[in-house]
C-alpha cells in the first residue's frame, strides 16, 4: 500500500495524469506477488492485484489520495506526502492509514455533518445496518467474487453463476408449493457454491424490505432453508443476522411476490459483472451511473422496484431508498424548488434534492414523514395500491391489541420474543 502511494508521487513529478492501472502494473514490477497474491480469482486476475486496487479506498479514507470522480486518475494529497515522510517502515505506515481509516468511518457525528452537503445518509440505525450489511455483498461477492458468507470460497464467480443459469434460469417444471420447495427441485443438481451463491442472492434480494413486509424471523428461515440445500451450511455473518432487524424501505407487493423474477434479474446482473473488464468493474462501483447502467440492463423483467433497491444497496449514497418511480416523481415535483430545476436525470435531481433538504433541516431528509410527506404525498393509503417505499417502520405500541397471547405475527411485528411478550402480557 505504501509502494503505490510512492508510485503516485513519482508518477505525478512527471505528468498531471496520473492513472491507476500504471501506479500499479508499476507496483507489481517492483514487488511482485508470492504466495496465495498469484491465485487467480474469478475474474482472471490475481488475488494480490486486485487486492492490491481495492485498498487504495482506504489511502482515500486516510486522507492520503484523491481520485477524480471517475476513477480514472490519482493525486497524492500533501497529507499523502507527508505520510511518506513521517512513516518510513511499511508497518508503521499501514497502521496508521488503518487508523485513519477507521477513525473516518467510525466518527459517525463529525462525518454526518460533513456529508450532510455530500451524500444521501441513512435515515435511522435500521438503515445504517442494512447497509452496514449491504457493504459485504460489495467488498467480498462484487470485488472479490468471494462468497459473502464465506470468503474463503469463490461463488460470485463464473462457474457457480452458470450453474444458476442453468438450474434456476432455463429451468422448466420444477414443481413445489413455494418458491423454496421449487428451489430444492431445481437446485438437486448443483454445486455447494452455487446453492451458497443462491443463499446469498436471495439475503441480497430482501435484506432491504422493511420487518412489516418480512419480519426478521422469516428473513432467517428463508435463508437458513436456501442454505440447508448445502451438504454442508455456512453460518450467516452477525452483520446480515443483525440487519434483518430492520429495513430500509416497505416495497410493495411485487418485491415479496415476485421473487423468482427478482432472483432472475440478480443472476443476469452478476453474468453481466463477471464479464466486465475489472477497469469497469472499478468504475461501475465508483460512479453510481455506471452501475445504474448495468442495472437496468440486466435481463429480465422491467421490474423497477426490485432494480431501484439494487441501485441504493450498492451506491446508497448517491440513490435515495425509494423504490417506486411514480413516488420519486412526486417528490421531485414536490421540492423542485430547492434546485435549479428539473433535468432529464430523476435519480440526479433526487439526490440534489436530498442534499438541499439534509442541509436545510441539518437532518436526513425523510420522504415518508411529515412535515416532508404532508408536502408531496396526497393520500392516506394510496401508496398501499402500488409496488411502492413506504413509511419507513413506524413504531409498534405493545397495547396495540396485544393484551393476549403472543403469536408469530406480534413477534414478527415488534421484533421481539414470543416467550418474553408472553410473560410480559401475563404481567
Amino acid at each position: 500500500m505504501r509502494e503505490m502511494l510512492v508510485i503516485a508521487q513519482e508518477f505525478s513529478n512527471s505528468g498531471p495524469q496520473v492513472r491507476p492501472g500504471d501506479v500499479i502494473a508499476e507496483a507489481i514490477r517492483r514487488l511482485p506477488f508470492e504466495a496465495e497474491e498469484l491465485e487467480l480469482l474469478s475474474n482472471g486476475k490475481p488475488r494480490g492485484e486486485v487486492n492490491a486496487r481495492w485498498s487504495s479506498r482506504e489511502l482515500v479514507e486516510a486522507g492520503w489520495l484523491q481520485k477524480d470522480p471517475n476513477g480514472t486518475s490519482w493525486t497524492v494529497t500533501a497529507k499523502g506526502a507527508d505520510a511518506l515522510e513521517r512513516f518510513p517502515n511499511y508497518t508503521e505506515f499501514a497502521n496508521e492509514s488503518r487508523r485513519l481509516s477507521n477513525e473516518w468511518r467510525t466518527d459517525r457525528e463529525v462525518v454526518r455533518k460533513d456529508q450532510l452537503s455530500s451524500v444521501v445518509l441513512p435515515l435511522n440505525d435500521n438503515h445504517a445496518r442494512v447497509l452496514q450489511a449491504a457493504q459485504l455483498f460489495v467488498e467480498r461477492g462484487l470485488k472479490q467474487g468471494a462468497s459473502v458468507f464465506a470468503p474463503n470460497r469463490s461463488a460470485w464467480a463464473a462457474g457457480p453463476v452458470g450453474e444458476l443459469v442453468e438450474h434456476f434460469i432455463d429451468a422448466r417444471g420444477a414443481a413445489g408449493t413455494s418458491f423454496v420447495d421449487n428451489l430444492a427441485n431445481q437446485l438437486a443438481g448443483a454445486s455447494d457454491d452455487a446453492r451458497l451463491l443462491m443463499a446469498e442472492l436471495v439475503t441480497w434480494q430482501f435484506l432491504p424490505m422493511s420487518h412489516n413486509v418480512l419480519g426478521e424471523r422469516k428473513k432467517s428461515e428463508r435463508v437458513d432453508a436456501v442454505l440447508a440445500f448445502m451438504q454442508a451450511p455456512v453460518p450467516v455473518p452477525i452483520e446480515v443476522r443483525q440487519a434483518f432487524v430492520g429495513g430500509s424501505f416497505n416495497p410493495g407487493p411485487a418485491m415479496s411476490n415476485s421473487i423468482p423474477e427478482a432472483i432472475h434479474i440478480m443472476i443476469r446482473l452478476l453474468q453481466d459483472w463477471l464479464a466486465l473488464p475489472l477497469e469497469e468493474q472499478e468504475n461501475a462501483l465508483d460512479d453510481p451511473h455506471r452501475w445504474r447502467e448495468l442495472v437496468r440492463s440486466a435481463e429480465g423483467n422491467n421490474f423497477p422496484s426490485q432494480r431501484n433497491a439494487l441501485l441504493y444497496l450498492v451506491h446508497p449514497a448517491y440513490f435515495t431508498p425509494i423504490v417506486s418511480e411514480g413516488h420519486k416523481e412526486k417528490i421531485r415535483s414536490a421540492f423542485m424548488a430547492e434546485i435549479d430545476g428539473a433535468t432529464d436525470d430523476l435519480d440526479d435531481d433526487l439526490f440534489k434534492i436530498t442534499i438541499a433538504l439534509q442541509q436545510k433541516f441539518g437532518v436526513p431528509a425523510q420522504y415518508y414523514q411529515d412535515p416532508l410527506k404532508s408536502m408531496w404525498f396526497d393520500g392516506p393509503n394510496k401508496d398501499r395500491d402500488v409496488d411502492a417505499t413506504l413509511e419507513p417502520e413506524p413504531r409498534a405500541t405493545l397495547f396495540d391489541g396485544a393484551l393476549r397471547k403472543a403469536d408469530a405475527e406480534l413477534s414478527d411485528r415488534l421484533n421481539l420474543n414470543i416467550g418474553w411478550l408472553d410473560e410480559l402480557i401475563a404481567l
